[in-house]
């Protein structure tokens, strides 16, 4: 591979003239006789058939020493002939298999080789049009100076004449009519040059033409190589990690490069082999992601995991716009969190966690090495399950795969929001449904869960945030507004999934509301009894108002180490406004009407009494409820109860 790495980079300086000081002498010879332009054509089949040849033999050269370097498993295939499907019948698939049998550098390496030999021949196509060009050059500063001289001699012709006819007695007439017969003479050399010079422009011009296509003969039969060889390994590439890939589409832009500057046009066939491979990869990384997340969220039990500090900086990194300061469990964090070429070693294939004692590898909410249970980024911290914890990093892997092939780009958006959405309605089914009960073994769906879960969304909520910004600066035109729109469709989604878990935190504290309620009977009986005296002032709440107040409070216990403040807020606005409502509802029918047998409320005394049993319940339902986050507007059915703030 060194030398056919010399041999391209030896097209420079003194050989470039060297090489060009020998053709110069058979181009000339052919342009005297007429015959550059078949000589030229002749070349350019004979250039396309070398091609071929020269990048067979490079690769009958290079791939066995690349089969048997380090590679025991694949060294027994040296002893297979080489050959193409034309030239040697079966033995074609021999090639094939030993192409398969290279790994993604070795691959590379072969393919730098045909683009090397290419190279030579494109040098050498090159250096023949320069040839062509020297030569019709030096041509033309000859006839320019031929014509100089023919000029010169016209000049002193007509001096010499112009004496002569001044010692002449003649006519003037005659010597009027002798001028224009010798002026007529003059243009008549001129108007028979002008056919020569166009025809010998029109030679010239043909020359380069021709010149040209023997570059792009040589660059046209290197693409298709380059296709074939690429084309054999379709299967292969779409499983290449994505370092592999990179460097292999990299390696095929080079060449284009190349091949486009010697042709003039785009590599139209090549280009599209690798795009669709490079989609292909795509596909198949989305795929596995979202069938692995599938077992995953199956398997889930709604805890949080440990977080390593390396899963945390790719979680980080997606919502931040920028990892700097990210940490998690107060360490430092991963300052490059969102950088490609960092994070690409440390992901695996279909998002899969690095290998070794990771939280997908482990149980749910093992404490792995002392590591903390949430991903930190600008004060705030994301309690995040197993499989939310996949999801971030294979959200990571394609947003890396759109940084370093800028040609997939348009593509992630799109392979982001399906997995999105694929998170969202499976999730949805399986807390909100209740589908985990069957599939992961859980007893009950709990607060907890429905917490769990509302972190992880609210996560790939501002996941999501991120990821539309960067499409909407980085894809113009209709497909990013198609791309921005997908996302903020899922987005939405979440959106509302989320709002329904709220309601249903809501409608549980509603239903222990009413659990509770069962007692008000017995309770109004105890406060209309004549034997009762009117409470004091700091009469304690019944056992009604003790037990809302306490199961509020285990619902805030249980909500606060998992929820942000802003989903504390939204959770805790629609409880105290259903609670209060419904609590300001109950107690007020006490008074109102008898709820038991054997309550009396026709007297004034007994209304009045229960109406102030009541209003104590109320006092401190409301309080309890007021100090929640996002409540402190909520109790207005309490107040307009006739219950003053304490």
């Amino acid at each position: 591979l060194g030398k056919v790495h010399r041999a391209e980079a030896s097209g420079t300086g003194s050989e470039d003239a060297a090489l060009q000081a020998e053709l110069l002498p058979l181009v000339v010879g052919l342009m005297r006789s007429g015959k550059l332009a078949e000589a030229l054509v002749s070349l350019k089949v004979a250039m396309a058939t070398e091609t071929k040849a020269a990048i067979k033999s490079a690769i009958a050269f290079v791939l066995p020493m690349l089969l048997t370097t380090g590679d025991e498993d694949s060294a027994g295939l040296d002893e297979e002939p080489l050959g193409s499907a034309a030239e040697t019948g079966g033995e074609a698939l021999s090639l094939a298999e030993k192409l398969r049998a290279l790994l993604p550098a070795r691959f590379s390496a072969l393919l730098r080789a045909v683009t090397a030999t290419v190279g030579v021949l494109l040098w050498r196509a090159r250096t023949v049009g320069a040839a062509v060009e020297a030569a019709y050059t030096a041509a033309q500063l000859r006839r320019e100076e031929e014509a100089k001289q023919r000029e010169r001699a016209e000049q002193l012709a007509r001096q010499q004449g112009s004496a002569e006819a001044e010692g002449r007695s003649v006519d003037g007439g005659q010597e009027g009519s002798g001028g224009g017969a010798e002026a007529g003479g003059e243009s008549s050399p001129q108007s028979s040059g002008a056919q020569p010079d166009r025809e010998w422009s029109d030679a010239r011009e043909e020359a380069k033409r021709e010149c040209a296509a023997i570059a792009a003969a040589v660059a046209d039969a290197a693409e298709a190589r380059w296709a074939r060889l690429l084309g054999v390994r379709a299967a292969e590439h779409a499983r290449l990690p994505l370092a592999s890939l990179a460097s292999l589409a990299s390696a095929a832009h080079s060449f284009m490069s190349k091949a486009e500057a010697a042709r003039g046009r785009p590599c139209y066939s090549l280009r599209g082999t690798v795009q669709s491979q490079c989609a292909t990869w795509l596909d198949t990384l989305a795929a596995n992601a979202e069938s692995k997340l599938a077992a995953l969220l199956d398997a889930e039990t709604w805890v949080a995991v440990a977080t390593p500090v390396e899963l945390g900086g790719i979680a980080a990194s997606l919502v931040g716009s920028s990892a700097d300061g990210v940490s998690t469990s107060g360490g430092e964090g991963n300052g490059d969190g969102g950088d490609a070429n960092d994070e690409c070693g440390a992901l695996s294939r279909a998002g899969d966690a690095p290998s070794g004692g990771g939280p997908l590898n482990g149980s749910n909410g093992a404490s792995n090495g002392g590591e903390a249970k949430f991903v930190e980024v600008g004060g705030v911290r994301y309690h995040l399950v197993r499989s939310a914890l996949a999801a971030a990093q294979s959200m990571r892997a394609l947003l890396d795969a759109a940084s370093a092939m800028p040609q997939l780009a348009p593509e992630v958006p799109s392979r982001i929001a399906s997995l999105m959405r694929s998170f969202n309605a499976r999730s949805c089914k399986l807390v909100l449904g209740a589908g985990a009960l069957r599939t992961a073994g859980l007893k009950s769906i709990t607060a907890k869960h429905l917490a769990m879960a509302s972190q992880a969304l609210t996560f790939f909520l501002a996941a999501l945030q991120t990821v539309s910004s960067a499409t909407r600066s980085s894809l113009a035109g209709p497909r990013g507004t198609v791309a921005v729109n997908e996302l903020e469709r899922v987005a939405g989604d979440m959106t509302k999934h989320r709002a329904e878990i709220y309601t249903k935190l809501q409608t549980i504290m509603r239903e222990r509301l009413e659990v509770h309620a069962r007692r008000l009977p017995e309770l109004q009986a105890a406060w209309a009894a004549p034997t009762r005296a009117v409470p004091a002032d700091d009469e304690p709440p019944s056992a009604f108002a003790g037990s809302v107040i306490k199961e509020v409070g285990v619902l805030h216990r249980v909500l606060s180490p998992v929820l942000t403040e802003d989903e504390m807020r939204a959770v805790f606005g629609r409880v105290a406004t259903s609670l209060s409502a419904r609590a300001a509802e109950l107690l007020k029918a006490l008074s109102t009407r008898a709820l038991g047998e054997g309550v009396d409320l026709d007297k004034a005394a007994h209304r009045t009494r229960v109406a102030a049993y009541a209003a104590v319940d109320a006092r401190a339902v409301r309080t309890s409820l007021s100090a929640l986050p996002g409540a402190e507007a909520a109790c207005a059915p309490l107040e307009a109860f006739g219950v003053r703030a304490p």
